[in-house]
């Protein structure tokens, strides 16, 4: 794409990408008719840094693709806007973000009404669609209170295998002192107490270990890639170096 601008000063690349991208309204709809506070409080920045900036991985990530359906519309909607852009042979002159702040890198297509007409039909297909069909909240599996997700992860199996780091201040060692028991003792410990088969994974922070199912990153959806789990370290605080 750069070639071709650089050569010919023109490209026709990038123009079904901005009613693409401006078909993630759909992320408003989310926002409008969810009942979930957690929901709503992302799903209006994640509009907002796609319209402004082009930036759709919140919105499509942590809003439409874990609902599918918003995602869909999403895409439908930007399927044909695409087709509008290429009739209006929409292209930029010079590199942009496909978003609003990129549109005056589209002012030289040859038939530009067309090319916004396309661009407000794909908001209003991926808005409207959503609005009215793609909001569920019970689609998205293990969305529940703090509480609810605390309970599941004492029922995850992985949590019965956790193995926690040892904590400087019971054991009165310091936590400088390089000649302190490593983690792998502990581990390797452990391992002898599980049969055959079993895969022990050794967490190097003492923390909370919670099922993928009670989790609330939602893509990809839990179970999606076989089973895992998250661990939240608590103590010692950890830093990059």
């Amino acid at each position: 794409m750069l070639s071709r601008i650089g050569s010919e000063g023109f490209t026709v690349l990038a123009g079904p990408v901005l009613g693409a991208v401006m078909a993630q309204a759909a992320t408003l709809a989310v926002m409008i008719r969810t009942r979930d506070p957690e929901t709503r409080k992302l799903a209006g920045p994640a509009a907002f840094s796609g319209f402004l900036a082009g930036i759709t991985e919140p919105a499509i990530c942590g809003i439409n693709l874990p609902r599918k359906l918003p995602f869909y519309f999403g895409v439908l909607g930007g399927a044909v806007g695409g087709v509008l852009a290429g009739f209006a042979r929409a292209g930029i002159h010079v590199f942009v973000v496909p978003s609003i702040v990129g549109v005056p890198g589209y002012l030289r297509t040859p038939r530009l009404p067309l090319l916004f007409t396309g661009v407000a039909v794909s908001v209003l297909i991926g808005f409207f669609a959503t609005l009215f069909w793609g909001v569920d909240d019970r689609a998205v599996p293990g969305r529940g209170a703090p509480g609810d997700r605390d309970r599941a992860a004492s029922d995850s199996p992985i949590a019965d295998h956790a193995v926690p780091a040892a904590d400087p201040a019971e054991s009165g060692a310091d936590p400088a002192d390089s000649s302190r028991p490593s983690a792998g003792s502990d581990s390797a410990a452990s391992a002898a107490a599980h049969p055959a088969g079993d895969v022990l994974v050794a967490a190097p922070l003492a923390g909370r270990i919670i099922p993928r199912t009670g989790s609330r990153i939602r893509c990809p959806p839990p179970g999606r890639w076989g089973r895992g789990s998250e661990s939240y370290p608590q103590s010692p605080p950890s830093a990059p170096p």
